[in-house]
């Protein structure tokens, strides 16, 4: 349970840092569109990326673990498909993003001391 609140709550830093920080993301929305989209994206993350990781794993294997970020991609402009106010506008402004989440998700998963 801890976890998935921790998700949800990446995500939704993930989304208005996005907004303010990447040139081409864009999200128009109100507290309830932002806590509805962070789920739907915490849902896509759960269901689709081990799947995807477990066909692609040799790509991955391949490429010492960069081809998570294009399933990472993926999963993002999976997320943007559906309307509920993000947009993201080109491959640079998808890719940024999803550093980005990548790296507030790492930020908020490490172990506190």
């Amino acid at each position: 349970m801890k976890n998935l609140l921790l998700n949800l709550l990446a995500n939704m830093f993930g989304i208005l840092i996005a907004r303010h920080f990447v040139p081409g993301f864009s999200f128009q929305g109100d507290i309830l569109l932002l806590l509805e989209g962070s789920f739907i994206l915490m849902l896509i993350n759960s269901l689709l990326k081990p799947i995807l990781k477990a066909i692609l794993f040799p790509f991955i294997l391949l490429s010492l673990g960069l081809f998570t970020i294009a399933i990472n991609m993926l999963l993002l402009w999976i997320f943007t498909q559906i309307p509920l106010g993000v947009q993201i506008e080109g491959i640079i402004a998808l890719l940024n993003a999803t550093l980005l989440f990548s790296v507030i998700n790492f930020a908020l998963h490490l172990p506190v001391l």
